[in-house]
């Protein structure tokens, strides 16, 4: 199984507090070849909403616009006749922008998420790397004994 699906599978249980269940792959999709070479395929469940986890095999080497995927993300879609969650490691604004247009579900894990068919919104989530200190700023010493001052 490719590790974005483990990445996903995290994703969706630290968010939505479910995991991927029933994940397989689709060895054999009545897709177009350019597709199969382009994409993994794998069935999975969320609750018990069977999807079809489309992750890409080689998501630098060939460049499409946001409007061919898309289409090809549909036309697995219609072809399987299960519903997608399209899966990437990073996702531009703009192709983000064109896939919640065309209601395509999307994850990149540890960052954002949007299934509509289960109800879920977009998400956006901030990795920031957080500083212990073990010594208060002069500003911050500052405003303390302000307020300590005032209660007085």
């Amino acid at each position: 199984m490719d590790d974005l699906i483990y990445k996903t599978d995290d994703f969706l249980n630290l968010v939505l507090g479910v995991r991927l269940t029933n994940v397989r792959a689709i060895d054999s999709p009545p897709i177009a070849n350019f597709l199969i070479q382009r994409y993994k395929l794998y069935y999975a469940q969320i609750y018990t909403q069977t999807f079809v986890l489309v992750v890409e095999n080689r998501p630098s080497q060939e460049q499409f616009n946001s409007v061919q995927t898309s289409a090809q993300l549909r036309s697995i879609e219609t072809a399987l006749n299960c519903p997608i969650i399209y899966i990437v490691p990073q996702l531009r604004y703009s192709h983000r922008f064109q896939l919640i247009k065309r209601r395509i579900p999307f994850v990149v894990p540890k960052m954002q998420l949007y299934i509509p068919q289960l109800g879920m919104c977009f998400s956006n989530t901030v990795q920031q790397n957080i500083v212990q200190t073990s010594k208060l700023s002069i500003l911050a010493q500052a405003l303390i004994l302000q307020f300590l001052s005032e209660k007085k």
